[in-house]
C-alpha cells in the first residue's frame, strides 16, 4: 500500500510592539514553515516559490525584504504606522514533485486582538495542488481603523496551518484537476477537441519553459492559457490585460519589465521573455522561439 504523503503548512507567530510616539508604530513578524509527517521523498516536494508585496496602503512598509524563495521557510517583517495601514502577502506554494495533493485543511488561531487584524484569502479546503501546479495564498496584515487611542494590548499572535496531503482518490470528494499541456506550432482554436492535440498531463515532459494549458470541458477546449518556468509555474489568461501586468510585474520585479502604453514586456537576463498587450493577447519568447494566445482565444507556437 503506498503511503499517504502529507504536508503541514504553518504560518507562525505574528506579533506587534507599539512604539510610543507621536502615532503608534506597529512591527509585525510572521513566518511560514512546511514540515511534513510521514516520509518525504523526491516525489513528494511541496515547497514555497515566492513571496511578493502588494496593495500598500497608508505609510505601511516592509521592513526587511521577505526572503525564503525556493525553500521551506518563507519570512517577511512588516510595519505599520497608524489607523488604515496595510499591507497583503502573496505566498506561492508550488507542488515540485510528481504526486498529485489537495489541501485538506485550513486551521486558524488568533489571539483576537482588536487593533489588528489578519485576513487571508486565495486557497480553499479542496483545493487541488497536482503536480507542477502552484496556488497563491494572500495573507493581509492591517492596522484597524475602528482604533482610536493606543491599544492597550500590544500583542497578537496569528497561525495559520494549511495541512496539504497525497491526493490519491480518497480525500473526500476531491479530484484531482483536468489539465493538459501542449507546445503546439499548430493552431489552436477555442472549440476544438482536446483529442486532436497531443498533449501531456505532466507539462515537464515538454521540456521546454513556456507552453500552453488548456481547460476542457467534455474534451472541448474552453480556454487556452500561456504558462511559462520562473520559480515555479505561472500562467496568464488572455483579455486580462491589468491582470496580467500586475502578475508581471510580481513575478519579475519592475527593474526587469518594461511598461509602454499598450503593453508591459518583462525579461529574465534577457533569455525567456513575457509581453502582454492591451488587446488582450500574451506572448512567451527566448532565443529558440515564441508561443502566443492571441485575444480570440486561438494559440500557436513557432
Amino acid at each position: 500500500m503506498t503511503q499517504k504523503k502529507k504536508n503541514n503548512i504553518i504560518i507562525g507567530s505574528l506579533c506587534a510592539v507599539v512604539l510610543l510616539m507621536v502615532v503608534g508604530y506597529a512591527a509585525f513578524a510572521t513566518q511560514l514553515n512546511i514540515t511534513g509527517t510521514g516520509k518525504i521523498t523526491s516525489n513528494w516536494n511541496i515547497l514555497i516559490t515566492d513571496i511578493q508585496t502588494k496593495n500598500i496602503v497608508g505609510s505601511a512598509s516592509n521592513a526587511s525584504d521577505p526572503t525564503g524563495k525556493g525553500t521551506l521557510t518563507a519570512t517577511f517583517k512588516t510595519n505599520l504606522v497608524s489607523p488604515g495601514d496595510s499591507i497583503e502577502y502573496d505566498i506561492t506554494v508550488s507542488n515540485q514533485g510528481t504526486l498529485n495533493a489537495v489541501l485538506e485543511k485550513i486551521t486558524l488561531s488568533d489571539s483576537n486582538n482588536p487593533a489588528i487584524k489578519f485576513t487571508t484569502s486565495g486557497l480553499t479546503e479542496g483545493d487541488a495542488l497536482n503536480a507542477g501546479d502552484s496556488k497563491v495564498l494572500t495573507v493581509k496584515v492591517e492596522y484597524s481603523n475602528s482604533v482610536t487611542s493606543q491599544p492597550d494590548n500590544l500583542k497578537s499572535e496569528l497561525t495559520i496551518t494549511l495541512d496539504y496531503v497525497q491526493n490519491d482518490g480518497s480525500s473526500g470528494t476531491v479530484t484531482p484537476d483536468n489539465k493538459f499541456y501542449s507546445w503546439e506550432t499548430n493552431y489552436v482554436t477555442i472549440g476544438s477537441s482536446i483529442d486532436s492535440i497531443e498533449t501531456t498531463s505532466d507539462y515537464r515532459t515538454l521540456g521546454k519553459d513556456y507552453f500552453f494549458k488548456y481547460n476542457i470541458n467534455n474534451a472541448i477546449i474552453e480556454s487556452v492559457e500561456m504558462c511559462f518556468i520562473k520559480n515555479g509555474m505561472h500562467c496568464l489568461r488572455a483579455n486580462e490585460y491589468e491582470t496580467s501586468k500586475t502578475t508581471l510585474l510580481n513575478i519579475f520585479g519592475e527593474s526587469q519589465c518594461y511598461t509602454h502604453e499598450s503593453s508591459i514586456n518583462c525579461s529574465e537576463d534577457g533569455n525567456l521573455t513575457a509581453y502582454a498587450y492591451s488587446d488582450g493577447s500574451l506572448k512567451v519568447d527566448d532565443l529558440y522561439g515564441e508561443c502566443q494566445v492571441y485575444a480570440d482565444g486561438s494559440a500557436r507556437c513557432s
